[in-house]
């Protein structure tokens, strides 16, 4: 069985493209742990392009790609540089306790 997910990155991240520890991040880490318990593999969608409020207004979250659009970042090295160090991290989510 797969089960596919976004974790989140405006969610999950500060402005430089560090994992935070939060709410979020302990849901994620949980239903990895979870997931992997009943044998079930998981498919991680690390950066999702779309907005954080739909289909509420958006939610200003101080995540790393949240003052970029998706076209700026694949082609602005500043925000490329924070995408690589966000995803180095999130390749590692299950580093943090589940509660």
């Amino acid at each position: 069985m797969l089960f596919a997910f976004t974790s989140g990155e405006k969610e999950i991240s500060d402005s430089l493209g560090n994992l935070v520890k939060n709410g979020h991040l302990d849901m994620i880490d949980y239903l990895l742990a979870r997931l992997a318990d009943n044998g079930i593999k998981s498919i991680i969608t690390p950066i999702a392009w779309w907005s954080t409020g739909w289909p509420e207004p958006d939610i200003k979250t101080n995540g790393f790609s949240q003052p970029y659009r998706k076209t700026e970042m694949i082609t602005d090295m500043n925000a490329r540089g924070k995408e690589c160090r966000y995803l180095r991290h999130d390749s590692s989510l299950r580093s943090f306790p589940s509660p």
